[in-house]
C-alpha cells in the first residue's frame, strides 16, 4: 500500500508540470495536454514526458519545497525544453541525453528565480534551450517542419478562430487544429476565463500580425498567437480592475516577438521561442507594481 501511495503523487507531479506548461495546476489538464501532443507529434510527446519527469525527479531528490514540486512548478519549462529539442533534431541516441540535461538544468534555473522571488514563467526554458539549441546545432542537422505549400490570411470569424486555436497548439510547438482544441479544452477545464482570454489573444495577435504585415505562413500556423495566448492567461489571473491590461499586453507581446524576430541572432538560437511573453508580462508586472508605489 506504501508503494502504491507513494506513486500517486509523483505522476500528479509530472501531470501537474505538464498542465503548468499552460499556468494551470491541474492533472487532467497534463493529460489533456500530454495527449494533443502526441497526437501532434509522437516524439515530442515522449520529450515532454521524458523531460518533465527528470525535472520534478531533480526537484524531489534535491528535497525542494513539497508544495512548489506537488504545484508542478519544477516541471513545465523542464518539459518544454524536451518538446522544443526534440522538434528542431533529429531523434538519435545522444539527443535524449541532451533533453535529460536540459530538463534537470531547467528545474535548477526554476529553483534559483523560485529562491529570489522571481516570477520567471517559461523564461528558464528559453535560457536553457538557446544555450542548448547554439551548441546542438553544431552537431545536429535542423529538422524543416512540413508546412502546407499555399498560405491565405484568415478573412472570416471562423477562419481566424481556427487560427486562434492554432495559437494554443504552437505554444507546445504542435500545428494541427486538433492538438490545439485538446490544447484549449484543456485550460477550460481548469479556468475558463483563461481559456477564453487565451483564445481572444491569439486571434487579436494573428490580426495584428497580419495588419503589420507579417509572412503569411507564420500567421497561418499560429506564430503570433502563441505567445499571446500565454501573456492573456496571465492576465485572467489579475483583478478584473486590471484586466484591461489585456489590451496592452497583446500589443506588447507582439511587438517584442516582431522586434525580435527580425534579429537574426534568434535564427542562430532557435527563434524567440516564448520570451515575448515572459517580457511582456515581466513589464506590465513591473508597471503594476509602480503604479501601486506611487498610490502609496
Amino acid at each position: 500500500m506504501k508503494r502504491r501511495s507513494g506513486r500517486v503523487p509523483f505522476i500528479d507531479n509530472i501531470l501537474n508540470g505538464i498542465g503548468q506548461i499552460m499556468l494551470q495546476e491541474n492533472r487532467w489538464t497534463g493529460v489533456l495536454l500530454l495527449t494533443g501532443i502526441c497526437i501532434g507529434n509522437l516524439k515530442c510527446g515522449i520529450g515532454v514526458l521524458l523531460a518533465t519527469t527528470a525535472g520534478t525527479l531533480t526537484a524531489r531528490l534535491l528535497q525542494f519545497n513539497p508544495k512548489e514540486i506537488q504545484a508542478g512548478l519544477y516541471g513545465f519549462s523542464a518539459g518544454l525544453v524536451g518538446a522544443v529539442l526534440l522538434f528542431l533534431f533529429p531523434e538519435k541516441e545522444m539527443i535524449w541525453f541532451w533533453v535529460v540535461i536540459g530538463a534537470i538544468s531547467a528545474s535548477l534555473l526554476q529553483h534559483f528565480f523560485i529562491r529570489k522571488n522571481i516570477r520567471a514563467y517559461t523564461f528558464p526554458f528559453v535560457a536553457v534551450s538557446w544555450l542548448l539549441i547554439f551548441f546542438l546545432r553544431n552537431y545536429y542537422t535542423r529538422t524543416e517542419a512540413t508546412e502546407p505549400v499555399v498560405f491565405e490570411y484568415a478573412t472570416t470569424l471562423s477562419q481566424l478562430s481556427l487560427t486562434g486555436i492554432k495559437g494554443f497548439a504552437q505554444v507546445i510547438f504542435q500545428s494541427s487544429v486538433l492538438s490545439g482544441l485538446l490544447f484549449f479544452i484543456a485550460v477550460l477545464i481548469n479556468n475558463p476565463l483563461a481559456a477564453g482570454f487565451g483564445l481572444f489573444g491569439s486571434i487579436a495577435g494573428t490580426l495584428i500580425g497580419r495588419l503589420t504585415g507579417q509572412p503569411a505562413d507564420q500567421i497561418y500556423i499560429g506564430l503570433y498567437g502563441f505567445n499571446c495566448v500565454l501573456s492573456c492567461i496571465v492576465i485572467a489571473g489579475f483583478p478584473r480592475s486590471e484586466r484591461w491590461l489585456i489590451i496592452p499586453g497583446i500589443f506588447l507581446t507582439v511587438f517584442i516577438q516582431i522586434l525580435l524576430s527580425n534579429l537574426s541572432v534568434f535564427n542562430v538560437l532557435g527563434g524567440v521561442l516564448t520570451f515575448p511573453f515572459v517580457g511582456a508580462v515581466w513589464i506590465i508586472g513591473y508597471l503594476r507594481k509602480t503604479r501601486l508605489r506611487l498610490r502609496l
